[in-house]
């Protein structure tokens, strides 16, 4: 039926009108972002795949060598919000559509699929994208302080131009 392409494909075959919906939303997000000069914003993504009850991360580097035997997932305080959070699911700060579709990119690259009786193409896992946006007021410039430092030397080689000048006193000097 189409749901894979509609949502999933990147637009890199047939041109951006081809773009499904998570890369649409991706570049609309930034381009928002872009747009709101009151506000910072910090993106990140995950990617998990759910499959016989086992959480996978997507993204998270493998060196090779361990075997990944799934998320463990915990419950959250009530105080906290509730529901339920996979423990260390990796995430990823994204400042631009390019690097969250390139972690897209390799996360689809690590899903898992089996086929089934009805449908060789189909595995009944389901894959998940996350993303965390936090946007937070930009501080203004009136109430921004700023400082400077001086670092010029001291050394004997160097004197302030009053000392340099006949007749100018310490005090001018000191004053430079």
């Amino acid at each position: 039926s189409g749901k894979t392409h509609s949502l999933l494909n990147l637009g890199e075959d047939g041109g951006e009108g081809d773009a499904g919906l998570v890369a649409r939303l991706a570049v609309d997000l930034f381009t928002r972002i872009a747009a709101d000069w009151a506000h910072v914003y910090d993106v990140q993504v995950a990617m998990v795949q759910l499959y016989n009850e086992q959480a996978d991360d997507l993204l998270k580097p493998n060196d090779g060598k361990s075997v990944d035997r799934g998320l463990k997932a915990s419950q959250r305080k009530a105080s906290e919000g509730g529901g339920w959070e996979l423990n260390d699911l990796k995430w990823f700060r994204c400042k631009s559509p390019e690097f969250l579709l390139e972690c897209f990119r390799n996360g689809r690259k690590r899903l898992v699929y089996a086929e089934t009786m009805m449908n060789k193409h189909s595995s009944r896992s389901h894959c998940l994208l996350q993303l965390k946006v936090n946007c937070v007021p930009r501080p203004q410039m009136d109430n921004i302080t700023t400082s400077t430092a001086d670092s010029s030397s001291s050394s004997g080689s160097h004197q302030p131009a009053a000392a340099a000048q006949p007749g100018a006193g310490a005090a001018a000097a000191a004053a430079a």
